[in-house]
């Protein structure tokens, strides 16, 4: 009871958090290099600049080729050569064909499907699928911007900048950021420190 003995209300931690946030004075803002923003909050919002991630991406090394040719029945392929990370896209021309391929490359075109290289068998460019294997379409296949889209927020004003959004930060692009002025008091404090 409070001293005039009315029942003292009681709120929850978010509804104290937001009040007490409410009444805090605001300093301003200010842009600091990415380097520098560790341990500050941040005051701006930070979006995804491209589709995260940006193509269909290999999560096994395999080959890829049409699920379609599957579902017909076939089980072996003739392998048109090898496409890793980075490099340049093959083309699947047909569904007797495949491409053999690495973790992280972007998908061909043409393709719909990865088999891991644990279930095929090769001999020289022809390659077997595991006897009984039934692969489901579309598998191994991390789909573009299946994380984040362009233009999503990531970061949102408020957040103190940690481990974690300083990796966001650093893909993003950006060479600064802008973040919450602190108290005088604090810069002064700084200064003297570093003295």
């Amino acid at each position: 009871l409070m001293s005039d003995n009315k029942p003292r209300q009681r709120i929850d931690v978010a509804e104290a958090a937001a009040l007490i946030l409410a009444r805090m004075p605001d300093w301003g803002s200010m842009r600091v290099p990415i380097d520098g923003a560790h341990g500050e909050v941040l005051r701006q919002t930070i979006s995804a600049e491209r589709d995260q991630p940006p193509f269909d991406r290999v999560t096994m090394d395999g080959i890829a080729l049409r699920h379609a040719a599957i579902a017909a029945g076939l089980r072996r392929f003739r392998v048109v050569g090898t496409q890793g990370a980075g490099g340049e896209r093959i083309s699947v021309a047909d569904n007797n064909s495949c491409v053999a391929i690495m973790t992280g490359a972007a998908l061909p075109p043409g393709v719909d499907t990865v088999i891991p290289v644990e279930r095929i068998s090769r001999e020289g460019e022809l390659v077997t699928l595991e006897h009984g294997y039934q692969p489901a379409a579309g598998q191994f296949i991390h789909r573009r911007a299946s994380d984040h889209p362009q233009g999503t927020p990531l970061l949102q004003p408020g957040t103190l900048i940690g481990a974690a959004e300083m990796a966001i930060l650093t893909v993003g692009g950006s060479a600064s950021v802008e973040v919450a002025r602190a108290a005088a008091v604090r810069d002064e404090a700084h200064q003297v420190l570093q003295s």
